[in-house]
């Protein structure tokens, strides 16, 4: 043969590839003897390279792993047990003969402690600094808006011809179902006989929309006439997005959902300032433990290790939840007590209760002969009452009694059961007039005669009275107060534990996904029905609705199914870190928005389509953290460290090398002169493949500092970014970016004067600005003048920035 190579089982010649020499020409590698080469274990004794290299790879790839909170304290127990119980025989001790020989043996048990102590501080150095990268902060790497067109309309016409000109957000219309067929010219009439032969091709029948005709796609005017249709920011250069969001006021107040791409606790530890007590409802359908459910997420832990996993989690989400807000979690009978346990620990009360749905007509459970039907909701507050938890009671035939507003039912007023004394809630004991004996004021006495309380406040209780809504009764000379329910009205009678037939089952879910998608395009979702009933016993039309374990996105799809119904304002927070983020849950909340109801993957009513926005958050994971770690050490680092003794070099590299020589590769001062250009290696898909993107520090600031923002203001070809908001001080607040190199100490002392960012006039209370800057803090006027001194917080980005991304521990 002309060159060295290898015969390929179908008879053709494959060169071998060559690789270059140093110094200069070539050398060929036989890339097949070598992966064929053995690498064999006790147990395979066969395997070669090329399993070895497979077999770390999906390890590498596939496996779940936890970072010990505290090794070093931990091993240095397990070390001295193991040395009093293993090494220090006291018989040896007692039947010496010489002091010499206990002597040694003492000295031999130094030297084990003395080089074990070494290897334990080493260790720990290596997970104490695992756990730093865990919990630092991570970087939101894009953000995107998809919001409906009526508000485009409404706030930025003018980005009505680029939307229409955009033949990939036409692609995506066209893919989510969403575009009508259009009808084709009709064929010229021809006269066939004595009769007019009209031939039209069948079309679906469009709605006329506002500009009087049917217009064609590609068209402003079609847009117009299609207004719940989204536009996604992620399809556009960066100058559409910054035009949107510039002319959208009360930008987050606009935002009805938030969805994040990446791992739940990550996500949980991004949103702890931002949303900290907002949360109004939880709800999350978590792997069960069973190995066969089909999650993105490891399914087969140990008990102690799913308990962990769920721990952490939840923990983070409980700092979310407002008082007095229900948490419900999905589980099967492999985990239910073990979960009652953990609320226990978590919320600091008993597990509200436990409700039974019936999810599934029934598979075999752990006895092959019994037919598993149900599975559980578990249900924990911060409050062991949870009075918030309530529900619809219909009056079945006009009530057992009436007056003048009609038929209706009725409920003690004062408490029973739990928490039913005085002291419990001293707030509600008061008196309320008896309007049957104005000589008598009732109080919420028991049945003992002892002091209770009532089950409202005093302001709703007098409001009832008010409107003609209590009843009173004569109970043997002790007066009895009553609140009356009417048909439809929401109150906190005892709810059953055993969920409604309409909470539906497994399978209403996949028929709902299939009609979305004309495919099963996820397994095993829960129905939208199911978490429409356990959002609606929170009885919260307004507030935050979160679900860290989204999935297919079930519960945006309910939340706004719910407000499409009752006109409610609920938000929902969805967070999940599967593939399947781009191809079903964000698509599902597009599909949603759009039109209540589906068949195939097409839109049946697009006239039920509503105004909406959610905003689409894509955050750095902890493997894209350790893909962007490097260990640097400067010239006068490494000669700080020569002039060092032995000993204190060694304990450099034990116990501060990791920390300090990837300070830099972490996150850089550096970076902050050209924040629009930060860079970071991002993992494109779950093989561990990466490509380097630019990351949003503006976005991720605002997280980190909990901002509620009201406006971003972006002059990027000016080198300028301002957002506008509040922060959860309540201090309204400017953020000031800007790119250090294009805008100098003079430039930017010319923006801050006219607009007007100085403690003289300003209108904000703290301001942020990245870079070194002279702008004046204080102001103090001459005695003309009244002596007045003002000053203004400002505040530098960038130490703030770092001490919020590691604040962590």
């Amino acid at each position: 043969m002309g060159e060295a190579g290898n015969v390929s089982n179908a008879g053709t010649v494959t060169p071998t590839p060559t690789l270059p020499r140093q110094g200069g020409g070539s050398f060929s590698y036989d890339w097949r003897s070598a992966l064929s080469k053995r690498e064999p274990t006790e147990k395979n004794p066969q395997r070669t390279m090329l399993e070895m290299c497979l077999a770390k790879y999906v390890n590498k790839n596939t496996a779940d792993y936890f970072i010990h909170k505290d090794l070093g304290r931990f091993l240095r127990g397990e070390l001295d047990f193991y040395i009093k119980n293993e090494v220090m025989n006291l018989d040896d001790v007692q039947n010496a003969e010489r002091f010499a020989d206990i002597e040694k043996n003492l000295r031999m048990i130094q030297c084990l402690r003395a080089i074990t102590l070494d290897l334990i501080t080493f260790l720990a150095q290596l997970e104490d600094f695992q756990k730093k990268l865990w919990l630092k902060k991570k970087f939101v790497v894009a953000a995107h808006y998809c919001v409906t067109l009526d508000r485009i309309i409404k706030d930025a016409p003018d980005l009505l011809a680029i939307i229409a000109a955009n033949e990939k957000q036409w692609a995506q219309w066209e893919a989510l179902g969403m575009l009508e067929k259009e009808i084709p010219p009709s064929p010229p009439l021809t006269k066939g006989g004595d009769n007019l032969n009209l031939t039209l091709p069948l079309s679906p029948p469009l709605q006329k929309g506002d500009s009087g005709g049917f217009a064609s796609r590609g068209t402003v005017d079609y847009l117009r006439e299609h207004p719940f249709l989204m536009a996604d920011t992620a399809l556009y250069d960066g100058s559409f997005k910054e035009k949107l969001l510039a002319a959208i006021d009360n930008l987050d107040e606009s935002v009805d959902g938030l969805l994040i791409h990446g791992d739940n606790f990550q996500a949980l530890n991004l949103l702890q300032e931002r949303y900290r007590e907002q949360v109004k409802c939880v709800y999350i359908d978590p792997p069960y433990n069973t190995g066969a459910d089909g999650f993105s997420y490891k399914d087969s832990y140990q008990h102690s290790s799913w308990l962990t996993m769920m721990s952490d989690k939840a923990k983070k989400a409980s700092t979310l939840v407002t008082d007095n807000s229900p948490y419900f979690i999905s589980i099967d009978e492999n985990e239910v007590d073990h979960l009652n346990v953990l609320g226990r620990q978590i919320f600091g009360a008993i597990p509200i209760g436990t409700f039974v749905w019936k999810g599934r007509a029934g598979q075999a459970g752990t006895i092959k002969t019994l037919s598993k039907q149900h599975e559980y909701i578990a249900c924990f507050s911060s409050s062991p009452e949870l009075t918030e938890l309530k529900q619809k009671v219909s009056v079945k035939e006009g009530g057992r009694f009436e007056d003048e507003k009609g038929g209706y039912n009725r409920e003690q007023l004062r408490q029973w059961g739990q928490a039913d004394r005085r002291e419990d809630r001293p707030q509600m004991f008061f008196g309320i007039p008896n309007p049957l004996n104005d000589q008598i004021e009732i109080l919420p006495t028991k049945s003992d005669g002892s002091d209770g309380r009532w089950r409202v406040g005093m302001e709703t209780a007098f409001n009832l009275l008010e409107s003609g809504d209590l009843d009173f009764a004569d109970d043997n000379g002790h007066w009895q107060v009553y609140r009356k329910i009417r048909d439809g009205k929401v109150t906190n009678v005892p709810f059953g534990t055993i969920l409604p037939e309409e909470t539906a089952t497994t399978a209403e879910g996949t028929k709902n996904i299939q009609a979305l998608f004309g495919f099963r395009a996820f397994d095993y979702p829960k129905p939208p029905e199911l978490i429409k009933h356990l959002v609606n016993l929170s009885n919260s039309k307004n507030g935050q609705i979160l679900d860290y374990f989204a999935g297919s996105g079930t519960t945006g799809h309910a939340i706004i199914s719910l407000n499409r119904q009752d006109k409610g304002h609920r938000k929902y927070i969805l967070v999940e870190q599967g593939e399947y983020f781009d191809t079903v849950l964000k698509p599902r909340i597009q599909k949603v928005v759009y039109s209540a109801d589906w068949k195939d993957g097409k839109a049946t009513a697009p006239q039920t389509g509503i105004s909406h926005v959610f905003k689409v958050l894509k955050i750095e994971s902890y493997e894209d953290t350790l893909n962007n770690l490097e260990l640097r050490r400067t010239d006068s680092q490494q000669s700080l460290l020569d002039g060092l003794s032995a000993g204190a070099q060694e304990d450099y590299l034990l116990r501060y090398l990791l920390d300090i020589e990837s300070r830099g590769s972490l996150l850089s001062v550096d970076s902050f002169r050209k924040p629009f250009d930060c860079k970071l290696k991002v993992a494109v898909d779950s093989a561990g493949a990466f490509e380097e993107r630019s990351i949003d520090l503006v976005e991720t600031f605002n997280y980190l500092i909990g901002l509620r923002v009201k406006s971003i203001d972006s002059l990027r070809e000016r080198g300028i970014v301002m957002v506008q908001g509040t922060l959860p001080t309540g201090e309204k607040t400017l953020v000031l970016w800007r790119d250090c190199e294009q805008v100098d100490y003079d430039a930017l002392n010319r923006f801050c004067d006219r607009h007007a960012i100085n403690p003289k006039d300003s209108e904000f209370e703290v301001v942020y600005i990245n870079g070194d800057h002279n702008i004046p803090a204080v102001l103090t006027t001459t005695e003309d003048e009244g002596g007045i001194t003002r000053t203004l917080k400002l505040r530098q980005i960038e130490p703030e920035f770092l001490s919020r991304m590691f604040d962590g521990e």
